[in-house]
């Protein structure tokens, strides 16, 4: 069975540990699920009828691919980030996103309910 945390933000950014990173998640007043890195293969989307943004910050000093887990709980790249760029991405409510190193280490991984901004750290 899935294990999500539930944090609820309320205009302020809010640390949590993400596998083997912190993560900054800037919201307001909407819930964010982080998922342990260790995690993710038990996650895939679930439905496509709520959209939101989501924009991923890159706070790290390497490039990092942002990975869409789909329908199927595979991981498909949707994009590089430099170090200190953002990635927009529309999507849904329910899906969830991974972040790797170029070593494909899992750096961070969550799920949202509504346009946010993930500072990768």
């Amino acid at each position: 069975m899935q294990t999500i945390k539930r944090l609820t933000i309320v205009a302020s950014v809010v640390f949590f540990n993400v596998g083997c990173a912190i993560t900054s998640v800037t919201s307001l007043d909407h819930p964010v699920y982080s998922i342990a890195c260790d995690d993710v293969e038990s996650f895939a989307s679930l439905r496509d009828d709520d959209k939101y943004v989501v924009n991923f910050l890159n706070s790290k000093e390497e490039i990092l691919d942002i990975f869409w887990i789909n329908y199927e709980g595979e991981e498909e790249l949707i994009g590089s980030i430099p170090p200190g760029e953002t990635l927009g991405q529309n999507t849904f409510v329910t899906h969830p996103f991974v972040a790797r190193d170029q070593s494909g280490q899992c750096v961070a991984a969550f799920d949202s309910e509504s346009s946010v901004l993930v500072d990768i750290r």
